[in-house]
């Protein structure tokens, strides 16, 4: 299928936010990603947001990358082929009574940031447990000058007060309040993790990031079953 260019919004020097005309019968879970197609070459990218009429892609650009520089070239009503919806990184199958864990580093929170949306505002709760499961974020970046969606997440948590966000840095400077210094593992070191339930943790970025942090969580003594990721070349 066919889909294309409505705008481009840059989040930060390397990121771009892609919006997309929404195909008909294009029915994406949150989690998923789509296939582009340029110059006979298929790159995967999550879905970022959906509306009723477009759908969006959270993109870094790689400074001399070929399918990036390529993207960034396409002009506004521009049409690009695109395979999809595809993939199993989605909320499909969790219990509705356990709580959320979502760890991601860099562009990971792409397809984070959709399943979040896509649970909040929450208001059912499960007549079993009497609750509404707990949601929490965990984003990681390096530099200031990298942080995007902050203001997304911080309006999400004020209106939700069963959802707990988190930003790190990992060369960040001392702004106290704004954000905190060090990796995603620091914050989990301060979550008492006992004290939830079922919790299913979902883990997005770079391979050597998800690799990491999913050694973490079985460290823990957390099962397999209960960590789902999906890695980024």
């Amino acid at each position: 299928m066919f889909t294309r260019l409505l705008k481009k919004i840059n989040l930060t020097t390397s990121v771009v936010e892609f919006f997309f005309a929404r195909p008909q019968n294009f029915n994406p879970q949150p989690g998923q990603y789509v296939n582009l197609v340029l110059d006979k070459v298929a790159r995967a990218y999550s879905i970022s947001g959906i509306l009723e009429d477009s759908f969006s892609l959270t993109i870094e650009i790689i400074e001399g990358g070929r399918f990036t520089s390529l993207l960034s070239n396409l002009q506004i009503g521009d049409n690009i082929k695109m395979l999809g919806p595809i993939g199993k990184f989605t909320l499909e199958k969790i219990p509705i009574d356990s709580d959320l864990i979502f760890l991601a580093t860099g562009v990971g929170i792409a397809p984070i940031k959709i399943m979040i949306e896509s649970l909040l505002p929450e208001t059912e709760i499960n007549f079993h447990s009497q609750r509404i499961r707990h949601l929490f974020l965990y984003h990681g970046l390096r530099f200031v000058k990298d942080i995007y969606y902050k203001d997304c997440f911080d309006k999400l948590m004020k209106e939700n007060n069963h959802f707990h966000y988190e930003l790190w840095l990992s060369k960040g400077e001392e702004i106290f309040g704004s954000y905190n210094i060090g990796h995603i593992q620091d914050g989990l070191d301060k979550l008492t993790l006992s004290n939830l339930k079922s919790p299913h943790f979902f883990i997005c970025g770079s391979k050597q990031a998800v690799n990491d942090l999913q050694e973490y969580l079985l460290q823990k003594g957390y099962s397999e079953e209960s960590i789902h990721f999906e890695r980024f070349n």
